[in-house]
């Protein structure tokens, strides 16, 4: 099985109980035991021994001798934690009475913000919940107080580049011309996708949305379209975008009888086939 990235696994666990060996329900060990197999590629190190036998802190405590130490490097608490760190607490702060494991999202100061299982409360409705533990995995800061340290694994994932500085860029607004190119893009998209995608497609083309004054002065809302028809309002004083609209759309099944059925019209009902305003309101029925 293709190991997971660290974001991967998070955005799989979040709001989920995760029950890896099926005892006492979505325990804090479980979260780290599947980012283990899942994100690691390692077996699980289990919470055997010492004075804490079946308490998260056995990990910390027995790191010598439980396999630990093969993968994971022991990290103090007066450390920074990075992503992607194990973060273990001992049973000596009230919150975590019982010690607690958790996986490191992001340092925050006196607090780790992380991935955390049966650290909240327990949320009964949800699937694999069982009355031994509380709450899901979630994204959560939990105190530094009580911290024993992290486990950094030594062979870990490599933190993507830090996004190039580049100049904002202002987003579209409803009210704003498409270019070709936006089409083009979009169509290019669409046809590179499965069947399936053409009727997520045709869905999204067929929501509502607001119109904003074609007029360009107030931005006041003068009405609702749909998203369809909102496109070829866009591209209402561009010709050459509409029968871009009308040739690409051929090709994906469903979207060339839309496309055609709300092509701009004059007030008498013909085609437009230049740069002509729809209707005052710029509104196409």
């Amino acid at each position: 099985m293709a190991l997971l990235t660290h974001d991967r696994w998070a955005s799989l666990v979040s709001g989920r109980y995760v029950d890896i060996d099926g005892a006492y329900g979505g325990q804090c060990w479980d979260t780290f035991a599947d980012y283990c197999i899942s994100v690691l590629g390692i077996k699980p190190i289990n919470t055997h021994g010492g004075n804490w036998n079946g308490w998260a802190y056995a990990i910390w405590d027995q790191y010598e001798v439980n396999g630990a130490k093969n993968h994971f490097d022991k990290i103090s608490p007066n450390e920074p934690a990075r992503k992607g760190d194990t973060v273990i607490w001992t049973d000596r702060h009230w919150y975590c009475p019982a010690s607690h494991i958790a996986i490191v999202e992001a340092d925050a100061g006196s607090n780790v913000y992380c991935m955390s299982q049966n650290s909240s409360p327990a949320q009964p409705w949800l699937p694999g919940y069982r009355t031994a533990a509380t709450g899901p995995n979630i994204r959560q800061y939990l105190t530094k107080q009580g911290l024993a340290g992290y486990l950094r694994p030594k062979t870990r994932f490599t933190p993507a580049a830090p996004p190039a500085v580049v100049a904002p860029v202002k987003p579209k607004e409803w009210d704003e011309m498409a270019t070709r190119e936006d089409l083009k893009a979009a169509y290019r998209e669409v046809l590179s996708e499965p069947p399936v995608l053409d009727r997520i497609a045709l869905a999204i083309l067929n929501r509502d949305c607001y119109l904003v004054d074609p007029s360009g002065k107030s931005g006041k809302v003068v009405g609702t379209t749909n998203l369809a028809k909102k496109i070829n309002w866009m591209a209402h004083n561009d010709a050459p975008q509409l029968a871009l609209t009308a040739a690409v759309g051929q090709n994906v099944e469903g979207i060339a009888g839309m496309m055609t059925k709300h092509t701009m019209e004059l007030p008498d009902g013909t085609p437009a086939t230049g740069g002509i305003v729809p209707s005052e309101s710029g509104l196409q029925d």
